[in-house]
């Protein structure tokens, strides 16, 4: 049963003559820090038929600096046994919005992916969510201004209780915490996003890295940092702080189990 989806076409051929069947598709894991949390989103995506099976690429984007744990995250992906095809993991802290930035970039410009999921350290993914998101996002292509799809339960139910309600639509604040984005709208956004990111990203991720190459400790700064030009600006801030804290990097939300999705595959015709 569809009728949750607008009546349209449904072209057998999308992005620049690729058959959606065809896409490659590129699942792209996040993780700074917190290896529980990563083993726990990482378990979860391996329950996922679309990874086992090798029909999704999966790439994990390990930011750097001080508290990145890489190596105790490339210990759990490593034990684990979930597929993945590549571990990026950055010598630098690049922040939130170099690492979302760029790993598009890397993806969808530079590895010719069709498509893109980006997946956050901090939820967790029922076995049906990946076929969920690119069922939706597969129908979603029809449609030029429709960008990224993801899919939450916002309500709880049963099927019976929920499928009367199928025609609704219901207004949320949802973030993108894991979202499925096409190359199509990625060259569309593009421009404003990397003019974004050289305008406000990339001159603090300069002055980070300097502040990290030539300070490395603030206990040590003394000896470092004078040796630069800029010691004077960066010296007499820095004798005062005893650690380096992340850029872009607050208060973080708890986990979040996305809950069954059977109902959902059923009435849109997923297979599990």
């Amino acid at each position: 049963m569809n009728s949750s989806f607008p009546s349209g076409p449904s072209p057998p051929f999308l992005n620049n003559g690729v058959s959606w069947r065809t896409m490659r598709t590129a699942v792209a894991t996040f993780g700074f820090g917190r290896p529980d949390h990563f083993e726990r989103m990482l378990t979860s995506l391996g329950t996922c038929p679309e990874v086992v099976d090798g029909v999704v690429d999966v790439v994990h984007f390990l930011d750097g600096g001080p508290g990145a744990e890489q190596d105790a995250l490339r210990a759990v992906i490593q034990r684990s046994g979930v597929p993945f095809t590549d571990i990026v993991a950055r010598p630098t802290n690049l922040g939130v919005g170099r690492q979302l930035i760029g790993a598009r970039r890397e993806l969808l410009d530079e590895r010719g992916y069709d498509r893109m999921v980006l997946v956050e350290d901090d939820i967790e993914l029922n076995s049906t969510y990946l076929t969920t998101l690119l069922r939706l996002a597969d129908w979603a292509e029809q449609y030029a201004d429709v960008g990224t799809v993801q899919v939450w339960n916002v309500e709880a139910g049963t099927q019976d209780e929920l499928e009367p309600r199928l025609e609704e639509v219901e207004l949320t604040n949802r973030h993108f915490v894991t979202y499925c984005i096409s190359k199509r709208a990625w060259d569309l956004i593009k421009p404003t996003l990397y003019a974004y990111e050289a305008n406000h990203l990339l001159s603090k991720l300069t002055r980070n890295d300097l502040i990290i190459a030539f300070v490395g400790s603030c206990a040590s700064a003394s000896n470092t940092v004078e040796k630069s030009p800029m010691a004077p600006a960066l010296i007499r801030p820095l004798k005062r702080c005893t650690t380096l804290s992340r850029a872009f990097r607050g208060g973080r939300r708890p986990p979040v189990r996305t809950p069954s999705l059977p109902s959902l595959c059923t009435l849109q015709g997923c297979t599990a």
